[in-house]
């Protein structure tokens, strides 16, 4: 979700132990909405993607902001890139992504 305008610039689907790389992410502040389940279901309304799991619903929002403006350096410049690992885990491995729950509703907001 880009931070100014509130607004969702990727919208994509993993499948469970699987691995998607996402491009071309124009420059800008993000944060992430993430949610997991089984049994996927999405529409459009209103020109809007609104998604939801049917069965074993969770909804996250990313405390984390990931700056994908280009940065100017001496040599030229660099474009930033981010990697975000998730999975269930059942043993004593911390998780880095910060995050809160949230609902169905927000979720699509």
């Amino acid at each position: 979700m880009n931070i100014q305008t509130e607004k969702s610039v990727r919208y994509v689907f993993i499948n469970s132990r699987s691995t998607y790389s996402i491009n071309n992410i124009p420059e800008g502040q993000y944060y992430l909405k993430i949610a997991y389940g089984k049994d996927w279901l999405s529409k459009v309304e209103n020109g809007q993607c609104i998604g939801k799991f049917l069965s074993n619903p969770m909804y996250e929002k990313g405390s984390d902001i990931m700056d994908f403006n280009i940065i100017n350096n001496p040599d030229g410049y660099s474009i930033p890139s981010f990697t975000l690992q998730l999975d269930v885990v059942l043993s004593g491995i911390s998780n880095s992504f910060s995050s809160q729950n949230i609902s169905e509703n927000e979720f699509n907001k």
